[in-house]
């Protein structure tokens, strides 16, 4: 998987995307989850298409 950008700041009150992709053509389906492992509590995580 790659993550564009690497790191991604947020300010209070903001929002902010990044774009996953696979580095090489899975074989079957993949499922992909976000989820936040860090940082400031105040931000939430959700989802994309």
């Amino acid at each position: 998987m790659v993550a564009t950008p690497t790191q991604l700041p947020v300010r209070q009150g903001r929002s902010a995307t990044y774009d996953v992709k696979l580095s090489t053509r899975p074989s079957s389906d993949v499922t992909v989850t976000t989820a936040g492992t860090g940082g400031n509590t105040g931000l939430s995580v959700t989802g994309g298409a």
